[in-house]
């Protein structure tokens, strides 16, 4: 096999975690949002109070117990206070909680931000950044520690190497080459990034049709909406990806275009990483 480590995939696999962790979370909040978690802790809950009722103290019964207890104090008290007293008591509370409820607006509405459109947007970017450090970093080590990995890109390394990169690589020559290497393609575009690959592996890249560089090319371009343009759907993505949405309004992005992405995204990268173990080394 390459002289490669297993440092950078393990790293790249730790960052797709989050970006799962993500999607996750996404839908268990949605689901308590609009199911009152019915989906998620909801089947945890139905479980436990089934067994609890199985021995005669499910939630079901303490809340019936509860409610009526709760229910005769409540109608004591309010025939003490009397009509008028149950007014005052009414409006001076309203008073109280006014400002607080202006303040509850807003964090609504930034909370519906985040769950609608942050935390999925945030996944594919946490998954398309990873993908790129794989791939650099991956390239480093390949091309520092194969000679023969190295003697592929020897016309990149005669146009482009000099002594930035060396300096970058700590005056360790092997490992400028492969700096010099890794910053020669541009990541965000497919093309670019099927070249690389086709060198660094010695064959065909994981993404050869026309439709896995199309694929590729609208995760990119989510990623930039994203961290360009807060999201907010522009010209130029609506161009390169065919999307169809309204010019300046905010990008929908579905809990399974995302987990998909997320999964083509680790293809990738376990495709390069398999390939470059099960390559024999030369000399």
């Amino acid at each position: 096999m390459a002289k490669v480590s297993k440092e950078s995939i393990n790293t790249f696999s730790e960052n797709l975690k989050i970006a799962r962790g993500f999607v996750k979370l996404h839908h268990y909040i949605r689901d308590i949002l609009t199911t009152g978690g019915k989906e998620s802790v909801g089947q945890l809950m139905e479980w436990a109070d089934q067994m609890m009722e199985s021995i005669g103290f499910g939630f079901k019964s303490l809340e019936n117990r509860i409610a009526k207890e709760l229910g005769s104090e409540i109608e004591i008290r309010m025939e003490a206070m009397g009509t008028e007293g149950v007014r005052r008591t009414a409006e001076a509370m309203a008073e109280t909680i006014r400002p607080s409820m202006k303040e509850l607006v807003i964090t609504v509405d930034e909370v519906n931000a985040a769950v609608e459109r942050g935390l999925l947007q945030q996944s594919v970017v946490i998954a398309v950044s990873a993908l790129e450090v794989y791939l650099h970093d991956v390239t480093v080590e390949a091309v520092a520690k194969n000679r023969y990995i190295e003697r592929r890109f020897t016309s990149r390394l005669e146009k482009e190497f000099g002594y930035r990169a060396f300096q970058k690589a700590g005056e360790d020559i092997r490992r400028a080459f492969g700096e010099t290497i890794a910053d020669s393609y541009n990541f965000y575009e497919p093309k670019s990034v099927r070249r690389h690959l086709r060198d660094l592996l010695g064959k065909e890249s994981p993404i050869e049709s026309q439709a896995e560089l199309r694929r590729l090319r609208i995760i990119i371009e989510h990623r930039h909406l994203v961290t360009h343009r807060a999201g907010k759907v522009d010209d130029e993505f609506r161009k390169k990806t065919g999307h169809k949405g309204k010019t300046g309004e905010p990008l929908k992005i579905t809990h399974k275009f995302v987990a998909d992405a997320i999964t083509f995204i680790e293809r990738i990268a376990m495709k390069v990483q398999e390939d470059l173990e099960a390559e024999r080394a030369r000399g």
